[in-house]
């Protein structure tokens, strides 16, 4: 059954590299033309990621560390467990999901409260969010990428597999491919919240207006007297 097996998971590898790699030209190539900046931004963290991972794969290495595709020792468990942390994507999400309910939660509860005053304003960080998830996403498997070609180099180079033997390139290409794709997303995204934002009905416009004019009565009423006293 080995062989089989083994020739199915190399066809698996083979695809998914191909797969990648043909997404990764399409993505970089739709981003250089229209936002070249985030191409820099997203191999910056690519390059980052694998120069680190490829520092302590060597204090690894220096520290033995590494014995029969496992990790060893005190060094090798604490490279262990931050190697499971770095790729735990369940983790990261619930990490970036707990930072953007801090900073909205306590703003809409803010705003309702302060409304029945008359004294609420604008959410001034809620524009972050979207962003700031995105992205989070985006580092997230660019980093993973960086890892995964530091397993490639450690395989090819040196002969320790660490139990992904053949994976590191074909895994780095893919979640780099998912790391462009997401960015490709997200900024085509922007253009059609952009249209339906000006194709929004008027009547649902006004009625927002509305509403925050009404919950931020007084903050008017208090300029127009400073501006009285000012004259």
């Amino acid at each position: 059954m080995e062989g089989p097996e083994r020739l199915i998971t190399e066809l698996v590898l083979k695809a998914s590299l191909a797969i990648g790699t043909i997404v990764l030209i399409l993505a970089v190539r739709f981003l250089s033309r229209r936002h070249p900046g985030d191409v820099r931004t997203l191999w910056y963290f690519f390059s980052l990621s694998h120069v680190i991972s490829l520092i302590l794969f060597l204090w690894g290495l220096s520290s033995r560390a590494f014995e029969n595709e496992s990790y060893v020792g005190p060094v090798g468990s604490f490279l262990k467990l931050l190697l499971d942390e770095t790729e735990n994507l369940e983790f990261n999400l619930l990490l970036m999901s707990s930072v953007v309910a801090i900073i909205v939660l306590p703003q809409l509860l803010s705003y309702i409260l302060s409304a029945v005053s008359g004294c609420a304003s604008e959410f001034w960080l809620f524009r972050a969010v979207i962003p700031f998830l995105v992205w989070g996403l985006i580092k997230f498997f660019a980093i993973s990428a960086g890892i995964w070609f530091t397993f490639a180099v450690s395989d090819y180079c040196l002969g320790i597999y660490l139990g992904r033997k053949g994976m590191g390139i074909p895994f780095a290409f893919e979640n780099l491919a998912i790391s462009f794709s997401i960015l490709v997303i997200y900024r085509s995204s922007e253009r059609v919240a952009t249209f339906v934002v000006q194709r929004c009905p008027e009547g649902l416009k006004q009625t927002a207006q509305r509403i925050h004019i009404w919950a931020s009565r007084a903050n008017k009423k208090v300029g127009k007297v400073e501006q009285k006293g000012k004259v």
